[in-house]
């Protein structure tokens, strides 16, 4: 029987909580966990069942070091980490693999395209991983990383996971803040937000199967300015979505008279 591989998780961000308990079912691997933070380190390992180290001198020989930190924080910890691991791994979607190349002599990137937050559950075959690696070594172990964690993956350049990275932001965050302002909408006005969800599920669904160029409806589309007048009179009282409301009814309106 082989010996499992060892993986430590560096930091105690969002995604590590996760992806602890992810790997802790993975035979093949011996995980354990690091951070700063040892307060959220220790509960992590609790939760998880992971090996808590405290001390980075306790980092196992011939270790993956999978860094689950904050962008603006990944060349500081690596730098701290040189020598340590024999592949060091950052998830970012925009930080470019170049932070790693003095921390070890094999780097990668593994960007999960995902939101990770407290109490989610993840199913990771349901994770898309978007990979990248310096040398056949890093390449090679990232693959089989990434199949066991799900197995959805695909491998890009830092140009390409960059590009895909402002798109989830579009796809993702910016969709997520109109539900924002949705909400405080319907709470203010004593509506029920969860009466919109079937519409909600239904429009996520539709992506699948047409773009969403062809899929476009409502007053701004059909050039309705009288309900466009009317709904920005009753938001008179919400700025933030008045000038959201505005600004989307422009753009529409105006791709729908191109067509």
């Amino acid at each position: 029987m082989l010996k499992p591989k060892n993986i430590c998780i560096i930091g105690t961000g969002k995604i590590a909580r996760h992806l602890a308990e992810k790997l802790a079912s993975i035979a093949d691997y011996s995980v354990c966990i690091w951070g700063r933070n040892a307060e959220s380190a220790q509960t992590i390992s609790q939760e998880t069942g992971i090996k808590l180290l405290k001390d980075i001198s306790e980092i196992p020989a011939s270790s993956i070091g999978i860094l689950c930190v904050s962008d603006h924080a990944i060349q500081n910890v690596a730098h701290d980490l040189i020598g340590r691991f024999e592949l060091i791994i950052h998830l970012s979607g925009t930080s470019s693999i170049d932070l790693l190349k003095d921390s070890a002599a094999h780097t990668a990137v593994m960007w999960p395209n995902q939101s990770f937050t407290p109490g989610n559950i993840i199913n990771w075959k349901n994770v898309p991983l978007c990979l990248e690696a310096s040398d056949e070594f890093a390449h090679d172990e990232l693959s089989e990383l990434a199949k066991n964690l799900g197995d959805p993956f695909a491998w890009l350049t830092g140009e390409q996971r960059r590009m895909l990275h402002l798109a989830a932001v579009g796809a993702n965050n910016f969709v997520n803040h109109l539900m924002v302002l949705t909400e405080e909408w319907c709470l203010a006005n004593g509506l029920d937000f969860q009466f919109l969800m079937p519409m909600i599920e239904q429009s996520a669904q539709r992506f699948k199967t047409s773009s969403p160029q062809l899929t476009q409806t409502g007053p701004a589309s059909r050039n309705d300015q009288s309900t466009i007048a009317l709904h920005l009179s009753m938001l008179k009282d919400f700025p933030e979505f008045a000038e959201v409301y505005a600004l989307l009814s422009k753009q529409i309106s105006e791709r729908s008279k191109r067509k």
